[in-house]
């Protein structure tokens, strides 16, 4: 009784790290939107620098206008700055703690990988971001597919029920993987960072 309550311990905290995971990468979506807006912003500003130093037929009052303009421009600029920095602070902290979890879970010599019945389909991002960005501190070590999952053939009909052939990359690399094993490939080469939040 006590191993199956432990058990559901496990698993009720490895669901927790996948929220944690969810928002790790929402978060990672919108620092990659806000530096899409800082380079525009960085285009834009280097237009009308060019503009201003290339063109005499503006008057006092138009180049105050446009450099009222660009020093808005450089707020917006410095407000992205900011909000980055927060971002990056904030998912420092949720990694520690999926990290903290996940070395709870994952105890060397004690089994945990998930049935076919543990496994939810709305985290199949967030299983691939375990087992390509996560690598335990205490450690240092990658997680490997059968430190997850029972059965590699689960993740892989879980792939394709989410994404059919959209990631056919993805599953064959996971058919092909071996499940104790460090898998190659890093998230970011299945995964877009450009889909809408």
């Amino acid at each position: 009784m006590a191993n199956t309550n432990i058990r559901d311990l496990k698993v009720f905290e490895f669901n927790r790290a996948l929220s944690y995971v969810s928002e790790i990468l929402e978060i990672e979506r919108k620092k990659a939107k806000l530096q899409r807006e800082w380079y525009a912003i960085q285009g834009e500003l280097k237009q009308w620098d060019t503009e201003l130093k290339s063109s005499s037929s503006y008057t006092k009052d138009e180049i105050s206008i446009i450099q009222s303009f660009m020093e808005s421009i450089n707020a917006r600029k410095a407000e992205i700055d900011k909000e980055q920095d927060d971002l990056n602070e904030y998912e420092d902290e949720l990694e520690k703690l999926v990290k903290k979890v996940l070395e709870f879970v994952i105890v060397e010599g004690e089994y945990f990988a998930l049935t076919k019945e543990e496994i939810q389909e709305s985290f199949a991002e967030e299983y691939i971001y375990i087992l390509t960005e996560i690598k335990l501190d205490n450690n240092s070590t990658d997680i490997f597919i059968s430190d997850l999952f029972e059965h590699k053939s689960d993740l892989i009909l879980l792939l394709y029920d989410v994404y059919g052939r959209e990631q056919e990359e993805l599953i064959s690399d996971i058919a092909d993987a071996d499940p104790e094993e460090e898998f190659e490939n890093s998230f970011y080469d299945y995964f877009s960072l450009n889909k809408e939040i």
